[in-house]
């Protein structure tokens, strides 16, 4: 009779003490639900979209819309119209495949920076754009020279950005060609990027050195020519 008993009393002994480690656990687990979570405290991803409230409040027909309408083609990945914001020369002198590919690259860079304006001079038909690119990083300073177009509208005529954006192109599409499955960039590929970022500049001082020769001729040309209405002596 007292087997039983004790059986009974031992089995009551463990129910007790199965219990209260549970009773335990389950005030812990308590404990940490109602502590707050970490997640929620995280800073939303920011956004570095040019808004169209930032379009619309800025004047049509100015070099400051078609600033922000330039990375806004570039955000939204609208690769040949972005390429058309470059003065025909320009293109040309890259080349309007080289100049999509190009910018078409550097798409992420384009997605998690956003443009600041800080200031635009012109002079006649000539505008500089000072900014600042704004990203987790920080903010860089940089520029983007533009011009007035035979139609009107304002073209970029230097743009920093495609001097890195050509040298990225061209050291890839050389690596790949000619190493692919190499896991340092080859020399020939490296020369290649350099020789991509002097192609913009290369133009440019080409052109400059074409209008300063058609500026010396038009004021060679003006010395001459005597005024009308005058006659030269025999």
């Amino acid at each position: 009779m007292l087997r039983p008993a004790l059986r009974s009393l031992l089995l009551l002994a463990c129910v007790l003490w199965l219990s209260g480690c549970g009773g335990g656990a389950d005030a812990e687990t308590r404990k940490l639900q109602t502590k707050p979570s970490v997640i929620g405290k995280a800073d939303p991803v920011r956004s570095y979209t040019v808004s169209r409230y930032a379009l619309e409040k800025t004047p049509p027909g100015g070099v400051r819309r078609a600033f922000l309408q330039q990375w806004s083609n570039l955000q939204f990945q609208a690769w040949p119209t972005a390429a058309r914001a470059y003065e025909p020369g320009l293109r040309r002198a890259v080349g309007d495949d080289a100049l999509i590919r190009a910018l078409a690259n550097q798409a992420p860079f384009y997605r998690a920076s956003r443009p600041q304006i800080v200031a635009v001079s012109r002079t006649g038909e000539q505008a500089l754009v000072r900014y600042n690119r704004v990203s987790e990083s920080g903010a860089t300073p940089t520029s983007m020279s533009w011009e007035r177009g035979a139609d009107g509208r304002w073209l970029i005529s230097y743009d920093p950005l495609l001097d890195l954006a050509l040298g990225d192109l061209r050291q890839l599409e050389t690596q790949q060609r000619i190493a692919p499955l190499a896991q340092t960039p080859a020399p020939a590929a490296i020369r290649a990027g350099l020789a991509g970022r002097k192609v913009q500049s290369a133009y440019a001082a080409r052109r400059e050195r074409e209008r300063a020769r058609a500026r010396s001729e038009t004021q060679a040309a003006t010395a001459v020519t005597p005024p009308v209405g005058t006659t030269t002596a025999p």
